[in-house]
């Protein structure tokens, strides 16, 4: 599942080194600064980075509110990709009961989104797209355990 969101995260990585928005730069280095801490062996700083990496989910709703002329298809990717991350996230903070169907249902409505605004309008996210891939990894390690645990628990 690391092995995931590295790749994503590295992505993510390159695509930080060629933005010109603040706001999306900002979001991807903090992104990446985030995932890469969650190698650190050291528990704290583990939960230090996922407190850090929900917090730019938060920016990622917050930048997809406050920026003007996105197109709609653009805001609701962009929100749909904060809100379900976010929502997976809060399920795993909270411990909440039935966590795999959150991370498994919130996983594939993202994935569902992504695939869907970057194959109509790809040229648009060129400034998103490094956050959007580490979402997406989430989303698909989301996936991966939400089913996974789904599996577990009817076995």
């Amino acid at each position: 599942m690391q092995l995931i969101m590295l790749l994503g995260t590295v992505f993510g990585l390159f695509q930080a080194l060629r933005l010109k928005n603040t706001w999306s730069k900002a979001i991807n280095w903090t992104m990446v600064i985030a995932v890469g801490l969650t190698f650190v062996p050291h528990p704290v700083v583990k939960y230090d980075a996922y407190y850090l990496y929900i917090l730019t989910q938060f920016a990622v709703l917050v930048y997809a509110f406050s920026m003007l002329g996105f197109s709609i298809l653009k805001k609701i990717c962009l929100i749909t990709s904060g809100l379900m991350t976010l929502s997976a996230s809060a399920g795993v903070l909270f411990n909440m009961h039935g966590y795999e169907f959150v991370a498994l249902s919130s996983g594939l409505i993202h994935l569902a989104v992504l695939i869907f605004a970057l194959r109509k309008e790809s040229t648009e996210y060129k400034e998103e797209l490094g956050f959007l891939a580490i979402l997406g990894a989430d989303a698909i390690t989301r996936v991966i355990g939400g089913a996974l645990g789904i599996l577990a628990t009817a076995a």
